[in-house]
């Protein structure tokens, strides 16, 4: 009996050893998995955080590449503008140019055909004079 109680004491030993081992185990697995789960964690806010940046950046580029094309639409059509109403303005220059030489001509036709009839007023009258 006594060596049934070594026994039995010894085996009580070994499953508290193995108990006291296998809690240890599960401190450990447990302290194991809470520090990758807070690396996973600390990983997806990382990525998250960085897709974020990743699409701030490309609104930002499309954004200045919008207003920078809506500036190029813009001074397109202010050059356009501009040529249009040089346009104009020569055309007006033009008509203005051909009228301005179309009344001196008339003026001048005017006043021949009043030197013209002022000689023959003057002619008719000597022909008066004379007869």
């Amino acid at each position: 009996m006594k060596k049934s109680l070594k026994l039995f004491a010894l085996l009580l030993i070994t499953i508290m050893g193995f108990s006291a081992c296998s809690s240890k185990n599960n401190e450990n697995a447990t302290e194991k998995a809470k520090k990758e789960s807070e690396k996973a964690l600390e990983d997806a806010k990382q990525k998250g955080k960085d897709a974020q940046d990743k699409v701030k950046e490309e609104v930002e580029k499309k954004t200045k590449k919008a207003k920078e094309e809506a500036d190029k639409a813009l001074e397109d059509a202010k050059q356009k503008g501009k040529n249009a109403q040089d346009k104009v303005n020569d055309e007006v220059e033009d008509q203005t140019k051909k009228v301005k030489e179309e009344a001196e001509k008339a003026r001048k036709k005017i006043q021949e055909e009043i030197k013209k009839a002022k000689e023959k007023a003057e002619k008719d009258a000597e022909d008066a004079k004379g007869n």
